[in-house]
């Protein structure tokens, strides 16, 4: 096996060959939990990108598959020079590496390399564990720290939190994690579990070595009684780590133990002991802008639902949410002010549940609807930077309820946002799947009135654009993309991609993975 210095030896090289002329090399990169079994499948997603939205003509991939304990076993690279959909297979790695195991696990690393200053360092990738009864997805999390800038650049160590458990008993609960290129020894996890009555309980886990690049997959079923603490219902969890040497956003979900059937998200930063000067925002025109405010797809006809979690990882703060329900079409249904009231010495795990919210108000129309959320500070006009949320979008009365949990943020009163002069967004819609988008217009402006154009483009499998739409989308409309037979047939039921370019920057996208088993997949767009 090759050790960590020559893998150093083997990326330089690789740089090296993406040097036109000897100019410097920029490179991002990502790195993934991945697994193969006989129920469950890995792979990669991503399209070119770059030659799109950068306009850079050629990036070096350099892919390095390894396993459980951080060895390499396998590694090449390529030149990607157009944006067409591209997929890595984990199996086909596993072949090409004369791999002999029936299962796997391990981690797939990402470098990409330009001669143009790529700007941001996580490249856009995905990645999909899917079987014949779930597709979950969530994009780059994790990425080893390899330079003096990386270690000067990363905030301070603090817990991840913000995603559900699943407290049932079919139902496993667990986080994933690639180490960066330390060893570790005598490492400590504290956990503090928390349920939906806001009661929590801790337990401390140790590890004697963790390897340089050695995938770490934690059950938590296997350290505490889930179940029994859960009561059947969904909680949530804070986990304290030592991390340093690696970006430490895990990957984390719920999966059926029978079928492993999956649904995952990302971990996000625990600020509820952060109060320091960054960590709030000032709204310098409350007259034109709300403090916060976050459009919110809606799954609510026959058995969807949609949930929006609240967890206690705010930086303290007392704010209130309105809630403002539109058509599909984008006409104002009816407002409800102050509905939910955060104070800054309750910091809890809650949800809202929006069907309950509809009948509540007699709202019989389910199925076109969606919602914003208003976030007004209390606190002397200062809102917390980061608004954390969880959506779940699943399905009821199905064999398997495993909603989405997609991690994601509310948008802060930011002026210059207003100074652009559009904006580019893309995500895939995932082949072999029940799979939607929506795409949205809407905005913190409290008058808001801009509508929005935008011209969606159609990315397949190593081929350029076989397909172009122009839509008008009115402020605050949202339009559903469905993966139905017209694209079937067009693109072969294959993984596409789909870039959205608006000359309106309050343009944004989410898109799901629906399947009949109840397990529902999902992330927002880049």
């Amino acid at each position: 096996m090759k050790t960590y210095h020559q893998h150093l030896a083997d990326t330089q090289s690789h740089q090296k060959a993406f040097q036109p002329n000897r100019k410097p090399v920029y490179n991002g990169s990502a790195i993934f939990p991945v697994f193969h079994t006989q129920k469950q499948q890995t792979r990669i997603l991503f399209m070119g990108y770059w030659m799109v939205k950068k306009k850079i003509n050629e990036i070096g991939l350099l892919v390095s598959l390894r396993n459980q304990y951080g060895d390499l076993i396998y590694r090449y690279s390529e030149q990607i020079m157009n944006p067409a959909a591209k997929e890595i297979e984990l199996i086909d790695l596993l072949n090409k590496s004369d791999w002999l195991d029936k299962e796997f696990i391990g981690s797939i690393e990402l470098e990409v390399f330009s001669s143009r200053d790529l700007i941001f360092p996580y490249p856009a990738f995905v990645v999909n564990y899917y079987n014949n009864l779930s597709s979950a997805v969530v994009h780059s999390t994790g990425r080893v720290y390899e330079k003096t800038t990386d270690f000067l650049k990363k905030e301070d160590n603090v817990k991840e939190a913000g995603f559900d458990l699943i407290g049932t008993k079919d139902i496993v609960s667990f986080f994933t994690f690639v180490n960066g290129n330390s060893l570790l020894e005598d490492i400590t996890l504290e956990l503090e579990f928390i349920n939906s009555n806001n009661e929590s309980d801790s337990i401390d886990i140790f590890f004697d070595k963790i390897r340089p690049y050695q995938t770490m997959k934690v059950i938590l079923n296997d350290y505490f009684d889930l179940n029994n603490f859960l009561g059947g219902k969904t909680g949530t969890i804070k986990i304290k780590h030592p991390f340093t040497s690696f970006f430490p956003r895990f990957i984390a979900g719920n999966y059926h133990k029978k079928s492993q059937a999956v649904g995952v998200t990302h971990t996000f930063y625990d600020n509820s002991k952060n109060e320091s000067p960054t960590a709030y925002w000032e709204n310098i025109d409350r007259e034109l802008m709300y403090d916060s405010a976050v459009f919110i797809p809606l799954f609510l006809s026959q058995n969807e639902y949609t949930l929006l979690q609240f967890y206690p990882i705010y930086s303290p703060s007392t704010h209130s949410i309105d809630l403002i329900f539109y058509s599909a079409r984008g006409e104002q249904l009816f407002k409800i002010e102050n509905f939910k009231l955060i104070k800054k010495d309750s910091n809890n795990f809650q949800s809202l549940d929006f069907k309950q919210i509809l009948e509540e108000n007699r709202q019989d129309n389910t199925e076109k609807v969606s919602g914003v959320l208003i976030v007004k500070s209390w606190d002397e006009n200062k809102i917390p930077t980061r608004l954390k949320y969880g959506l779940n979008v699943g399905l009821k009365n199905k064999s398997l309820d495993i909603p989405t949990n997609i991690c994601f943020a509310s948008q802060i009163s930011n002026l210059s946002i207003l100074k652009k002069k559009g904006t580019f967004k893309w995500f895939p819609l995932i082949g072999s799947s029940n799979s939607i988008a929506i795409i949205q217009n809407a905005s913190f402006l409290k008058n808001y009135s801009k509508p929005a154009n935008i011209r969606l483009n159609f990315y397949s499998k190593d081929k350029d654009i076989l397909l172009v739409e122009e839509r008008v989308l009115a402020p605050f409309e949202q339009v559903k993309i469905l993966y139905d037979d017209k694209l079937i047939e067009k693109f072969n039921d294959e993984t596409i991609w789909i870039t959205v370019i608006s000359d309106n920057p309050f343009v944004n996208a989410w898109y799901f993975t629906v399947n009949e088993s109840g397990v529902v997949g999902g992330d927002h767009s880049f």
